[in-house]
């Protein structure tokens, strides 16, 4: 992983063994899951923690810029368009979803697990042990753990009129999600079936994004420009473009250091997104 990932993860605020697991100083116990996270293809709004070759899928933080939405922490499945779900929203979530798939995977709570949860200070592994055996993985069990019983990520919400979150819920009966949100974070369902009552921001709408990004840069629109550079319709050259511009109308030093790491990992040769 390049270093700025690594320093960025200390900027935002969290606790630096997130940055240990993303940079695999800290190692999880569940071999497919590989840190740093390897190039499979992503757009600059994810920061990768860990990567599953088969899939593939991305484990990372969710991270709008120029916006009032809070980051979360998401998976990525690159093999299914790239949609993403809200998984944690905070790092001990993040570390309690981690060890009940490690507990799916390994059919129970071994030495390495344990080993893991006390070096990262997660306390109640035997509670979600304890969980794995009523409900299994299933993260709509997982309010029933301590972490988790408030703050429950969407991925864990039965009632969507409890969740307090801002990951884009499919409802329009709510706030206006869609103006803060980008495609891949949206289900397809949703963007097909659209109520023609509410105006679809110009992102959401599939096709070529150069050009429309390029419109948003000048005029001066970075928030609209960050969420069409994060949504479908790009080439991975054209994109690397984009972000530069960014960064340079931006000028904000975190966001700095989020356009280097990705641009140093983004390689050309995944194509599109």
């Amino acid at each position: 992983m390049n270093q700025g990932y690594d320093t960025l993860i200390k900027a935002l605020d969290l606790s630096d063994s997130v940055a240990d697991w993303a940079t695999g100083r800290i190692t999880l116990p569940l071999a497919a899951m590989k840190s740093p996270a390897e190039w499979y293809g992503f757009p600059p709004v994810l920061i990768p923690i860990w990567s599953d070759g088969s899939g593939p899928s991305y484990i990372g933080i969710w991270k709008h810029w120029f916006t009032d939405r809070p980051l979360c922490f998401v998976k990525m499945y690159v093999g299914s368009g790239r949609m993403t779900i809200e998984i944690a929203r905070t790092a001990e979530q993040l570390l309690g979803y981690m060890a009940m798939a490690t507990i799916s995977v390994d059919d129970g709570v071994g030495p390495k697990l344990e080993k893991f949860c006390e070096r990262v200070g997660l306390q109640n592994l035997s509670e979600i042990d304890n969980l794995s055996l009523n409900t299994g993985d299933d993260s709509l069990g997982f309010a029933a753990i301590r972490q988790f019983a408030t703050d429950t990520p969407l991925a864990g919400t039965n009632d969507l009129a409890s969740y307090s979150g801002m990951f884009p819920t499919g409802s329009f009966e709510r706030h206006k999600w869609w103006r803060d949100a980008c495609s891949f974070e949206v289900p397809s369902e949703i963007l097909t079936e659209w109520p023609d009552a509410v105006e679809r921001p110009d992102w959401l709408i599939p096709g070529e994004k150069k050009p429309l990004f390029q419109r948003l840069l000048r005029d001066g629109n970075l928030h609209d420009a960050w969420m069409t550079l994060n949504s479908s319709g790009w080439s991975f050259a054209d994109a690397k473009s984009a972000i530069m511009e960014l960064e340079r109308a931006a000028k904000d030093e975190q966001f700095s250091l989020l356009a280097k790491s990705w641009l140093s990992i983004a390689d050309e040769g995944a194509g599109s997104y």
